[in-house]
């Protein structure tokens, strides 16, 4: 009867060393997604915001948008500006 007691009670132990072992596993998958979840709208946001660039630039009558081009991405710029350059060390 003793042994038997004594069997039940090792059982309950490894059920419940399980069933911690399987919690704290859990809980490290879930701060692992987490982070995921994190980066992941953090990017999402990324994409919203170029959504809105594109989209703005396609409502943009055609030559507006190729001065825009010139000027962001070519580096052109109008006789009439006036350029700032910074200094470099």
């Amino acid at each position: 009867m003793k042994s038997k007691k004594i069997f039940l009670q090792i059982g309950f132990g490894a059920i419940i060393l399980a069933m911690c072992i399987l919690i704290i596993s859990l809980q490290i998958r879930i701060r692992k997604l987490e982070e995921e979840k994190s980066l992941l709208q953090k990017e999402v946001e990324d994409y919203r915001i170029t959504v809105e660039e594109m989209a703005y630039d396609y409502e943009l009558p055609r030559e507006d948008y190729i001065e825009k081009y010139a000027r962001e991405v070519l580096g052109y710029h109008k006789y009439s500006d006036t350029i700032i350059k910074e200094e470099s060390d």
